[in-house]
């Protein structure tokens, strides 16, 4: 949703701004610096035509942050701000007992969208007239102050998506299917049942097959399975957790859950985590997961946090060597 910034002087109105649309969708057409100056004329000439509380809604999605910092320069250069930014379902119908749900293949999108409504709030930044710099031609491979901006305000956004109780390095080590566990424990945690969520964070994960994690895909029961449901499953080359460090920690919470002696279930740890003898990372990895599924799982599954507690300083303590 965009609205003109307050500094903008208002002139003739004679025509609609639904008739300005009607030219934007005729006529403007193609890429490259000529298209970009003609929507940033087309939006100019929409911001003289609207009322003092006039609003003009915008459907945009892209996953190139070029696009998306040419639609920033759009905004500028147009003396308009985004007030608003929401998923717009595209290819869903309402079926009974679930909801309508974005469609966007990547949550960086919603980082965009968020950049967008918070830096076209200002005139001014650095010391910068944006207006005039979103109107500066572009360079072949350069790095506009504009590009710069939304990479950054993207990639702040975007640490939001790390689970507290996760070190980022940590998080960037992760499969898609972990993160995509660890995310949805998170919100479990705190409450949040939607199936929206598992959608959404399975496509911004890049999860192919999410189903086989969860537990319940009612609308707004949806869970996933814990260690105990998942037994023995998802731990076959078919998996997408398969020799994944979190699937390992899992399988070895839900045999202590079954009183299975430590020193037997550290013993299928190490051969189920990769390199783990080898490669210290493995079994530090290890140890923060455990304490992380400890801490998320205190409500939502009692025994199985205490298992993961046991894990956690079953690994801290063992001697290598």
């Amino acid at each position: 949703m965009l609205s003109d910034l307050p500094y903008r002087e208002r002139v003739d109105q004679a025509q609609r701004p639904e008739e300005v649309m009607e030219t934007v969708n005729d006529h403007i057409q193609g890429e490259g610096e000529a298209f970009r100056r003609q929507m940033v004329a087309a939006y100019k000439r929409m911001a003289e035509c609207i009322p003092d509380n006039g609003i003009q809604v915008v459907m945009f999605t892209h996953q190139s942050g070029t696009i998306w910092a040419d639609m920033a320069g759009i905004v500028w250069a147009s003396g308009l701000h985004v007030t608003a930014a929401w998923y717009v379902a595209t290819e869903s119908v309402l079926r009974e007992g679930s909801h309508f749900k974005g469609t966007d293949e990547d949550i960086r999108m919603a980082g965009y969208a968020a950049a967008l409504r918070v830096l076209t709030r200002y005139a001014i930044i650095d010391g910068k007239d944006m207006a005039a710099e979103a109107i500066r031609p572009r360079v072949k491979g350069e790095t506009t102050f504009v590009d710069g901006l939304i990479a950054f305000a993207v990639d702040t956004a975007n640490q939001c998506l790390v689970p507290k109780g996760i070190q980022r390095a940590t998080w960037e080590r992760l499969t898609g299917a972990e993160r995509f566990y660890l995310k949805m424990l998170d919100l479990e945690a705190r409450g949040a049942h939607a199936l929206d969520n598992y959608q959404n964070f399975a496509k911004a994960f890049k999860v192919r097959d999410f189903h086989a994690l969860m537990a319940s895909r009612k609308a707004n029961e949806a869970r996933l399975k814990g260690a105990v449901e998942l037994g023995r499953a998802e731990m076959g080359e078919g998996s997408e957790l398969h020799q994944s460090a979190l699937r390992a920690i899992l399988y070895a919470i839900m045999e202590l859950t079954r009183n299975l002696d430590g020193a037997e279930v550290m013993g299928h740890l190490t051969l189920n985590v990769p390199d783990w003898y080898c490669d210290s990372t493995r079994r530090d990895l290890a140890g923060e997961l455990a304490g992380y599924l400890a801490e998320q799982l205190k409500t939502l599954r009692p025994d199985e946090a205490s298992a993961a507690r046991v894990l956690r300083e079953l690994v801290l303590n063992q001697r290598i060597g």
